[in-house]
């Protein structure tokens, strides 16, 4: 196995892991629900933020799996089932949040909530934790990039040169759920969620709290095994 030239064969294995990687991250998951989320209820700074924090989260997942992150998975599997637990109890508080945030919006539309109820403003820094915190503590991010870094290292690169990775994993984040910032925080859009905004935060409780507990069963499952 041979380090690949750094103007050929590293620009391909890049490329190739950044097209995969966007394509993900552009499907519906935790954190394309915790940025629209934010986006719809808050608008798109504190979106942006959220954004932001995924996108911080995702350079240290790349980090972690060049330092290993698969092989220590596969020698204690527990991590894993820890993490889901973690992750699944995290969204599940997602769910509760959000929920409120629904019956409030009821309770306002009956005239039984004095609007200042409604306001779960999150601040620059909040709004970042948060989307850190929601790619940190899904599993599936785990997996994902300890499958990235075997196929990286397997292909010939460095844990170095995998890391210098990161800025283009970070970059991608930040472009792709930064652009769902923007769009779901656009005023026609939430206009609309305005006018629906306790179906969606249904919705939006609903989805987080079926990825909870999934992930919590599956937890419980691996420790029952």
């Amino acid at each position: 196995m041979t380090v690949p030239d750094l103007t050929t064969g590293l620009f391909s294995i890049y490329l190739t892991t950044l097209l995969g990687l966007a394509a993900g991250q552009a499907a519906p998951g935790p954190n394309f629900l915790a940025v629209t989320a934010t986006a719809l209820g808050q608008g798109s700074r504190a979106a942006r933020f959220v954004s932001l924090g995924v996108a911080c989260a995702t350079a240290l997942w790349v980090t972690a799996a060049a330092c290993g992150l698969g092989a220590l998975l596969a020698l204690w599997p527990r991590l894993l089932t820890g993490l889901s637990l973690l992750g699944g109890a995290y969204l599940l508080w997602m769910a509760a949040r959000t929920l409120r945030g629904m019956v409030l919006a009821l309770l306002r539309r009956a005239g039984q909530a004095a609007p200042a109820a409604e306001t779960l403003q999150r601040t620059a820094v909040q709004a970042w934790r948060y989307g850190l915190l929601v790619n940190m503590t899904n599993p599936k991010s785990a997996m994902v990039w300890a499958s990235i870094a075997a196929y990286m290292l397997n292909a010939g690169l460095t844990p170095v040169q995998v890391i210098g990775f990161a800025p283009l994993g970070f970059t991608s984040a930040l472009l792709i759920y930064g652009a769902y910032a923007i769009l779901f925080s656009r005023p026609a859009v939430r206009r609309a969620y305005g006018r629906f905004s306790p179906v969606f935060d249904g919705i939006y409780a609903a989805v987080f709290g079926l990825l909870g507990l999934t992930l919590l069963a599956g937890a419980v499952r691996a420790m029952t095994a």
